[in-house]
């Protein structure tokens, strides 16, 4: 902890006291690759003010994808170093290590993907992830070599599967031959049983010893009992031989591939590595915000100054193991010493430890089991005397060992520091204890430290009475259930209620009475008063509970309904949308219908105008179609577009990209009616249509950024609008247009519901143009988007039939889409 030695003893102590290995256990547990749990299982809390609040802000960030339902994709990463630094000493990779390094530099380019396109929600995030290079020309090659039980596929060479085509030859000729020979009755006689097999890779025949001399051919081996050799036929050994060559020409070449594959790898080393520490720091961070969602943890201010103030605090360790945790308030300024007392098992000690703990936390950029406003320090050192320090083999007492913790932190702390300490100066008189421990207590507050202390001694309550850099605290006790309430009260000193304790729980009225008359008018007193005082309190809690609990049912029903409402919403669009994509489909059929009548009608010598005609009315139908499509939800891309200025005729030329309002997409302006009514003819993807100049409005960059990325735009894949000829006519069974632009949507990098939204769009557009095939690029990733995808187009009644893509096509990072 920079000042404080995070190698130091006094360190150890601390975190042993406070129990900070199991939260380095709990982030371990949350992260995904081999790096970042290591680096989290030694994690020490030793950040600065600037680096602490960067770290922060990071966690929130990640926390802000998580609530939005698009967490850091995380897949597996595991440690490439020892691969790395054999590649370095120009070593080539097995295939099992080249697996490994693409399956990791896939995910990472996957993340990289993920963290760009969330540059406005999480622009911390994203400048982390801008270390990372586009890494697919390394990890492409190597899955695509490589089948799914791991062996290298026989399209990875132009010699590997001709080369194990001929060792499946000459092991067919062999296994033949062989079973011909057992079916030979001059061979059979001689055999001990009636099989081949293999001795040293070469196939032989089980033959009596007695009869080595009549099957010609090498023996190679016997059984244990010395009966039965082993004989590779005479008939078989040139064919063995060519065999044994044939695999070592496919270990050759498997070598070879290996090698080959492993360059693509050591060409990147550097590239790599810096693309594991950028991923390890992503892993950190999500990691972070997985452990603040199970605390329920909140981001804390990261005071300049010496301020504490936690708000309905929890003890971390508690809240991961289940527990139900009574929240607590702490406020606690510069020089202040906080004196918690109360009765034994009240919370004093667990409250004494959560302060400790949030404030290794924050030193080390994580999020505290607070409530949002909570204020924390940076501290130079924590200095922690907590629990029975005896010791046995240094012959030192309880009482000796505290005093050697305490005035080792008399020399070592500043006004930076924070001590914490429970039961001062127990283990001795009563009488020289508390005295002991009021001259300790002024020491530290003499050098400006902040000190939580717990006791019994009246005398050290009383302190706040007469120096005001002492305050009070106390830990509640319900007498009539005769349980601590746990909650931490400032202000006040605490009852130990050993007395009423004691009467509660049968102590004879005799004892108790003489017990009473022995503390003392005074001191009876005031321990009644305190009673007293503790009973109102807990009347009060219970009070206010019950009306947050009302407060809180009220809250739950208004919810429940509100979500009913939006279900009810949400199933009303999607009735919608489904009546919209039919209607296209009898649009794109009736379309269908008029070419098939316009060439009918062209062979009969029929006149245009009726064509004409028929087009028009197709055309009108389309339109009316556009006119009435659902609207676009309100925090949706389309939404964004139709956020731009509306355009006049005279500020449009052709060639401009423009918003169609009626398509919510990007289209590109091919042609002006400046002379009739304003009419403009643009190209949207595949569709060509014309629109009034009203219909038209100006595009917004940000808007145009996340609409293309959200594949509202024109064109998913090139930056020009109706780039690209394919007509994407074509069945299920013949040959598939050319891909291109206009028939090709990439999802690749989109969440899924972006990508779901973004096909539906793309489909609509396809239907009106009258497209038969599409192509989504999906990529390979960890398939969840792929498998997403393909279930949604799978269900639309827009959509006939689809597949994954053939190797020329993409393989199955592709999916070819036929149209209804």
């Amino acid at each position: 902890m920079n000042e404080q030695n995070t190698g130091s003893p006094v360190f150890h102590k601390t975190a042993h006291d406070l129990g900070w290995n199991a939260i380095q256990r709990a982030l371990a547990e949350r992260c995904a690759g081999e790096r970042a749990r290591a680096r989290a299982e030694a994690l020490l809390p030793q950040m600065e003010v600037d680096e602490a609040r960067e770290t922060i802000a990071q966690v929130q960030e990640a926390r802000r994808l998580r609530e939005a339902g698009s967490p850091l994709p995380l897949g597996e990463m595991d440690e490439l170093e020892p691969a790395l630094a054999r590649l370095d000493k120009d070593g080539a990779l097995d295939g099992e290590t080249l697996l490994r390094v693409a399956l990791t530099v896939a995910n990472i380019d996957r993340l990289r993907r993920f963290a760009r396109n969330q540059q406005e929600l999480a622009p911390r995030l994203a400048a982390i992830a801008a270390d990372i290079e586009d890494l697919a020309h390394v990890h492409e090659p190597i899955s695509h070599a490589f089948d799914e039980a791991g062996e290298l596929r026989d399209s990875a060479s132009a010699d590997l599967g001709r080369l194990r085509r001929r060792v499946r030859g000459l092991h067919d000729d062999i296994t033949a031959r062989m079973k011909r020979m057992l079916d030979d009755p001059r061979i059979e006689k001689h055999l001990s049983d009636r099989f081949y097999t293999q001795r040293e890779e070469r196939y032989v025949l089980p033959v009596r010893a007695g009869s080595s001399d009549k099957v010609e051919g090498i023996v190679l081996g016997s059984s244990a009992s010395g009966q039965t050799l082993f004989i590779e036929p005479r008939s078989i050994v040139t064919l063995g031989n060519q065999l044994k060559m044939a695999h070592m020409e496919v270990a050759r070449e498997v070598l070879r591939i290996l090698a080959e594959l492993s360059g693509y790898v050591a060409d990147d080393v550097e590239p790599i590595r810096a693309a594991l520490e950028a991923a390890t720091r992503l892993d950190l961070v999500e990691a972070r915000a997985r452990l603040a969602d199970g605390l329920d943890a909140s981001a804390p201010v990261v005071d300049d100054g010496d301020r504490v103030q936690l708000r309905a605090m929890r003890h971390p360790l508690m809240v991961l193991a289940g527990a139900d945790v009574v929240p607590s308030d702490l406020l606690l300024r510069r020089g202040t010493v906080l004196v918690i007392s109360g009765p034994n098992a009240g919370g004093k000690t667990v409250a004494l430890k959560t302060l400790g703990l949030c404030a290794l936390m924050v030193r080390a950029g994580l999020h505290l089991p607070v409530a949002p406003g909570s204020r924390l320090p940076i501290y130079d050192r924590v200095l922690t005397d907590v629990g029975d320090e005896q010791s046995i083999e240094k012959n030192l007492s309880t009482f000796t060992a505290h005093m050697e913790n305490v005035i080792g932190f008399l020399r070592a702390a500043t006004a930076r520091s924070l001590v914490l300490l429970d039961e001062i100066a127990t283990g001795t008189d009563p009488g020289e204890g508390e005295v002991l421990a009021q001259a300790i207590l002024e020491g530290f507050a003499e050098r400006g430290c902040q000190v939580v202390v717990t006791t019994h001694y009246e005398r050290l309550k009383a302190l706040a009475s007469v120096d005001e850099r002492f305050e009070n605290g106390s830990v509640g006790f319900d007498l009539a259930a005769l349980q601590p309430t746990y909650r931490l009260h400032l202000g006040l000193p605490g009852s130990s209620c050993a007395l009423d304790i004691a009467r509660r729980v049968g102590l004879p009225a005799v004892q108790a009475e003489r017990a009473q008359v022995l503390m003392g008018g005074a001191e009876s007193d005031m321990a009644q008063l305190l009673t007293d005082l503790a009973g109102q309190r807990a009347e009060l809690e219970r009070m206010q509970a019950q009306a947050r609990h009302a407060e809180q049912t009220a809250s739950q029903a208004k919810l429940a309904l509100d979500r009913e409402r939006r279900a009810l919403r949400e199933r009303a669009e999607r009735e919608v949308e489904t009546l919209h994509r039919e209607a296209m489909v009898e649009l794109k059929s009736a379309r269908a219908d008029i070419a098939r009548a316009r060439d009918a009608l062209k062979r009969r010598g029929a006149e245009r105008r009726l064509v004409r005609a028929a087009d028009r009315t197709v055309d009108v139908a389309a339109a009316a179609m556009r006119e009435h499509a659902p609207a676009p939800k309100a925090d949706s891309a389309e939404s964004q577009l139709l956020e731009g200025e509306p355009l006049e005729l005279d500020a449009i030329e052709v060639g401009q990209t423009v918003v169609v309002s009626s398509l919510a997409s990007l289209a590109e302006v091919t042609a002006i009616d400046r002379r009739g009514r304003g009419r403009v003819t643009v190209q949207a993807g595949p569709l060509r249509t014309t629109v009034s100049v009203g219909d038209l409005r100006r595009v917004s960059g940000k808007a145009a950024r996340r609409a293309r990325r959200l594949g509202a735009s024109v064109d998913a894949t090139s930056g020009g609008a109706g780039a690209g000829t394919g007509t994407g006519a074509s069945t299920s069974t013949g040959a598939l247009p050319v891909k291109s632009p206009d028939i090709t949507l990439d999802a690749r990098g989109m969440r899924v519901d972006e990508a779901l939204r973004a096909a539906d769009k793309f489909v609509d557009q396809a239907l009106l143009a009258g497209r038969d095939v599409l192509y989504v690029v999906h990529g390979y990733g960890s398939g969840a988007l792929r498998a997403a995808l393909r279930s949604h187009l799978a269900s639309s009644s827009a959509v006939r039939n689809l597949r994954g893509g053939e190797a020329n096509e993409g393989g199955d990072g592709v999916t070819v889409v036929w149209l209804s």
